[in-house]
């Protein structure tokens, strides 16, 4: 897999009675001899946020011109809505790769992280 994806949550739980966000670092890794340019898609579920209002539920990266062997680390907070319940939680990761434009994907990787949601 020429694009590794890797992720760190900061704590490693989330817990619903404090109502603190969880740091969430997403880490994009070129493994590939030639450079790339990547799109990365983060799919939260319906239950979590990446604002504190509770609105913005995806988001949309793009990395122009990432070259061999780089990581790049993303970072986000994630935080629970009021209708937020205890139980694992899905994160859907998509990342394209692109030739020249963003336009048209070449490969497409994804992945499923799953959170930790605690009473």
């Amino acid at each position: 897999m020429p694009v590794v994806i890797d992720y760190r949550f900061s704590p490693l739980r989330m817990v619903l009675h404090k109502r603190d966000k969880v740091n969430f670092d997403l880490l994009i890794r070129n493994t590939d001899p030639e450079t790339k340019n990547l799109t990365v898609r983060i799919m939260l579920p319906a239950e979590l946020a990446f604002s504190k209002g509770g609105f913005k539920t995806a988001e949309l990266v793009r990395i122009k011109g990432i070259k061999p062997n780089e990581e790049k680390i993303l970072y986000f907070e994630l935080h629970p809505k009021p209708s937020t319940s205890p139980g694992e939680k899905e994160i859907n990761i998509r990342v394209q790769e692109h030739l020249d434009n963003y336009q048209y994907a070449n490969k497409q990787y994804d992945k499923t992280i799953t959170l930790i949601v605690e009473e």
